[in-house]
């Protein structure tokens, strides 16, 4: 527990290390510096205070005491106390401290001050000996020292006044005075019998330093802590604000630490109230002039203290945006639903303003912006909320107003008419109607669910009543033996998807309340006929086309046969048509009426047969059916087929039998064969053999027998030798499976005097041919070339 310390009344002015005594328990005196610290000006009390700090540079050292001596410039500061101790702290005689005052000249003289020196004598001491302790082994404030300030100089806001502590004649000393001991500090003594011990002072003036000559003047003022201390108020500066017509602003201002200032407030065009006094806050509302609208109001301030300028002026401006009217004129509209409403706002337009609206469920639109007028229609009933946001867009605060208004919507059923027409006038009757719900306005029916259906009637007329107003698609069933070639609302029903495609048996239509939706027409024209049939050898006699007996490139001509006589009217043909490379022709798009067909027949080749395989209800007999004509009647949309063309090739180059002569051999197709040709051989002979039994078949033109039979077509020969080849001839087998002959000729399967082309061939001996005959001789000047992958048998 700390010692009890008993306070030492004796003056600061005989203060002096024999104070403590004897008994001093420090091996040697703690250095203590005590300086300046922390200038500050308190404008409310209108005092300059600075710190008073101590620092030791032996560790676990504590204060006990200090004669406080001090000089300063008498015209610039006055003393006024110490202060703001530390815990534990307080002065102690003389207190208050002694204020001895030079004459004039003491300042310039001593220590370069403007005007007299002021000197301070006082104590202060450690006198609580229950309060912690503050130990200097760093910086320690103990106490304050404030003045009033009588001279600020001619710029205030740098103030640097110079206080210097009491100097001996040497400065180590801490004093100057002749007779006294300057500046003493003591310590807490560490023997609890003892309060206090010596201690070696330095010290750090404030805004001043020792010239260090010894004679006066000893220093010299030192501006380097320097603080303002301009205490008269500021014009402040509010931030300029945008608000809407009839909201509040909040005024308030009241420099920290100042007093004694008085304020007079002027608030601007719309204001209330419109002056007021004192700092604040003061609440104004504010209403929309063309003055604070156009250029705002303009708030102003008059600050007025004592012994300060007044200042007065604008501190800012407040622009006033007005709030628009957004109530809605709706008109007197019918509420049904699937009818225009018409909604525009009741008050004039707004200049620069936004306009946005929300027309509520089922609306179409479901919004808009802009002024309007806005037409609106909806697709459900019930209780719709339209809304209107107008925005002023000025800049600023969104001054923005909104309304809404509700009603109900119901339903007024309407109807639907049309008809479906012939494109020469007369109605067709029994045509199918149906109509399906539109929901997303695509024109095309929602899902298969039908909502009304009903037959046209024997004029063509149709009728689809009571219907919920909305969007929907009228879909004809296309009716038999007629072509689309119009399908139009005919009449201005105010349909809200355009009808894009006019032949797709689908009318949009927007069924609107309580009214009737005409003239929804389809307009129908008798479908056209087709004619087809074929041109064929008719190589299994079985008079229908097969894969390979078409003839290509055979004109078939149609003529017009009003007369109904079985003879072409004129040599003018009404339309024309090529037969395929199958052999096969079509003639499209034939009126309704009867007609003859006439084949021109190929050449090498003659008329077999004209017939109509089919059953057509031909107006005409086919009585003739050897003239290349039949006679054909075309039906509403009928399609007329089997006219048939078959002629016989006058030299065939297609084999049809394994016959070693006659029609369809072998032998008769090379025999008429030309340069160019390319013998074939019919699909029922794959795998066949066709056995030569009288002469020797002679080839003398550039002609090839290909077959393209799976499995292919066998040549055999029974007889000595198969094939001559003429000295001017190149023939190409492609694909052919030989036998050769017997024995009795030179060159058993080919006797060759020209160029010879095996491709792909397989040449077997017969066996009754001897070893050693030649399969293939090939005779002086002749050539023999094989391709792809070719056998003989040797």
């Amino acid at each position: 527990m700390k010692r009890c310390i008993i306070q030492a009344v004796i003056a600061a002015f005989i203060w002096s290390t024999s104070f403590v005594g004897s008994h001093d328990l420090f091996a040697q005196n703690p250095l203590v510096t005590v300086r300046f610290a922390n200038p500050d000006m308190n404008c409310t009390t209108n005092k300059y205070c600075v710190d008073v700090e101590f620092k030791s540079n032996t560790l676990g050292i504590e204060l006990f005491g200090m004669n406080v001596r001090l000089f300063y410039d008498e015209s610039v500061l006055e003393f006024v106390n110490f202060t703001n101790f530390q815990p534990g702290y307080s002065a102690v005689a003389p207190n208050p401290p002694l204020i001895l005052t030079g004459s004039p000249a003491s300042g310039p003289a001593l220590f370069n001050f403007i005007g007299a020196a002021e000197f301070v004598n006082g104590a202060i001491q450690l006198t609580n000996a229950s309060a912690p302790d503050i130990i200097l082994d760093d910086w320690k404030k103990i106490f304050q020292i404030c003045f009033t300030i009588d001279n600020a100089g001619s710029n205030p806001d740098i103030f640097c006044p110079s206080v210097v502590w009491d100097l001996e004649q040497n400065p180590a000393n801490g004093g100057f005075l002749a007779g006294d001991d300057g500046v003493v500090i003591t310590v807490v003594n560490p023997d609890p019998g003892i309060d206090s011990s010596p201690a070696d002072e330095a010290v750090q003036h404030l805004n001043w330093h020792y010239i260090g000559s010894g004679t006066p003047p000893y220093g010299e003022p030192d501006q380097t802590q320097c603080i303002s201390v301009d205490c008269c108020p500021d014009l402040p500066l509010f931030p300029n604000d945008t608000i809407c017509d009839g909201d509040n602003m909040t005024f308030e201002y009241e420099e920290e630490g100042l007093t004694g200032v008085t304020y007079e407030w002027n608030f601007g065009s719309g204001s209330n109230p419109s002056t007021a006094t004192g700092p604040g806050p003061h609440v104004v509302a504010y209403d929309t002039t063309l003055t604070n609208q156009a250029t705002g109001a303009n708030v102003t301030l008059t600050m007025n203290r004592s012994g300060c300028t007044q200042v007065s002026g604008q501190v800012s401006t407040i622009v006033v945006n007005a709030t628009p009217d957004a109530s809605i004129a709706a008109g007197d509209d019918t509420l049904c639903y699937y009818t225009n409403r018409t909604f525009i706002p009741a008050a004039g337009f707004f200049p620069d303003a936004t306009y946005t609206w929300t027309f509520g469920s089922g609306a179409v639109p479901p919004s808009a912006f802009g002024y309007g007028p806005h037409t609106v229609y909806y697709q459900t009933t019930g209780i719709k909320s339209v809304k209107l946001i107008i925005d002023p867009d000025a800049p600023g605060a969104e001054c923005a107003d909104s309304s809404t208004q509700t009603f109900d919507i119901i339903e007024c059923p309407g109807n639907i008419s049309g008809h479906v027409n012939s494109v020469n006038g007369p109605g067709i009757p029994g045509v199918q109607i149906k109509l399906y719900m539109d929901f997303d306005f695509n024109g095309l029916a929602d899902n298969g669910t039908v909502v009304k259906m009903t037959n046209t009637s024997l004029e063509g007329e149709y009728s689809l009543v009571n219907i919920v107003p909305g969007n929907y698609v009228i879909i004809q069933s296309q009716p038999a033996g007629w072509t689309s070639i119009n399908d139009e609302d005919e009449s201005p029903d105010g349909d809200i998807v355009i009808n894009i495609d006019p032949l797709d048996n689908r009318i949009p239509v927007t069924v609107v309340a309580g009214t009737v939706d005409t003239d929804n027409n389809f307009i129908e024209t008798p479908t056209p006929g087709t004619i087809s049939g074929s041109v064929f050898v008719d190589l299994d006699g079985d008079q229908i086309p097969d894969s390979g007996e078409g003839l290509a490139n055979v004109e078939i001509k149609l003529h017009l046969d009003a007369n109904k006589n079985g003879i072409a009217d004129s040599g003018v043909a009404f339309a024309t048509a090529m037969t395929s490379g199958t052999g096969s022709y079509s003639i499209n798009l034939i009126p309704i009426g009867n007609y003859v067909l006439t084949e021109t027949t190929p050449a090498e080749h003659t008329s077999i047969k004209d017939y109509d395989l089919s059953n057509d209800q031909d107006s005409v007999s086919n009585s003739n059916l050897n003239n290349d004509t039949i006679p054909v009647t075309i039906m509403q949309g009928e399609h007329d087929a089997h006219n048939y063309f078959i002629d016989a090739s006058l030299c065939p180059r297609f084999v049809t039998n394994t016959d070693d002569d006659g029609d369809g051999s072998l032998r008769k197709a090379i025999s008429c064969a030309v340069n160019g040709d390319t013998i074939k051989f019919h699909y029922s002979l794959a795998g066949q053999t066709i056995l030569i039994t009288s002469t020797r078949l002679e080839i003398d033109a550039d002609i090839i027998i290909w077959s393209n039979l799976v499995p292919t077509v066998k040549i055999k020969s029974s007889i000595p030798g198969l094939f001559d080849i003429g000295s001017s001839a190149t023939p190409q087998f492609r694909n052919i499976h030989i036998e050769s002959g017997v024995n009795g000729y030179i060159g058993a399967a080919f006797n060759n005097f020209g160029h010879l082309i095996l491709h792909d061939v397989q040449i077997d001996r017969n066996p009754g041919l001897s070893l050693g005959q030649y399969l293939i001789h090939n005779n002086p000047g002749s050539q023999l070339q094989l391709r792809g992958i070719c056998r003989l048998e040797w």
